[in-house]
C-alpha cells in the first residue's frame, strides 16, 4: 500500500471512530458491499466465464458481503471457492475460503489473503492457484 493511502485509511479511521461504533460498522460495511460488487463479483464472473473454454461451467453466487464460485465438469461438482468478510467497527475484512465436498458433506477451510484489500487480478491469480492445486491433487 502506498504511503499516502495509509495515512488516508489511519486518519479515516480515526473519523470514523470518533463518530461512534455504530456509524464506523455502517460505514465500512458500505465499504465491503462496494468491493464485492466492484471488485469480487467482476473477478470471479471472469473466471467462470473462461472455464467454458475448457470444457466446464463456472457458477458464481454473489451474496451479502460473501461470494462462492462452484465448477462443474461432466455434470459433477469439481472445484468450489469462496471469499467471505467480516465487518465491525474497526473495520472490514475478506479472507478466502476453500470449499471441498467429501461423501456428500461439505468442509469449509478458511484462509487468508496477503494483501488486506486484493484487487481482480490478485483474486484471479489465488484462484487459478487454488483450482489448479486442486486438479493436481485428484489426479495425483
Amino acid at each position: 500500500m502506498a504511503w499516502k493511502q495509509s495515512l488516508d485509511l489511519h486518519f479515516r479511521k480515526l473519523a470514523l471512530e470518533a463518530q461512534g461504533a455504530r456509524a464506523a460498522e455502517a460505514e465500512y460495511g458500505r465499504e465491503c458491499d462496494a468491493y464485492f460488487r466492484d471488485v469480487v463479483g467482476p473477478a470471479l464472473e471472469t473466471f467462470a466465464g473462461a472455464l467454458s473454454e475448457y470444457g466446464r461451467m463456472g457458477a458464481v453466487d454473489l451474496r451479502q458481503r460473501s461470494a462462492e464460485l462452484a465448477v462443474i465438469h461432466d455434470g459433477a461438482p469439481e472445484f468450489a471457492w469462496a471469499i467471505e468478510s467480516r465487518v465491525g467497527a474497526a473495520g472490514w475484512m475478506v479472507y478466502p475460503v476453500e470449499v471441498s465436498c467429501t461423501r456428500g458433506k461439505a468442509s469449509r477451510k478458511p484462509g487468508r489473503f496477503r494483501n488486506r484489500y486484493p484487487n481482480a487480478s490478485f483474486l484471479l491469480n489465488e484462484i487459478t492457484s487454488s483450482y489448479l492445486s486442486c486438479l493436481s491433487r485428484r489426479s495425483g
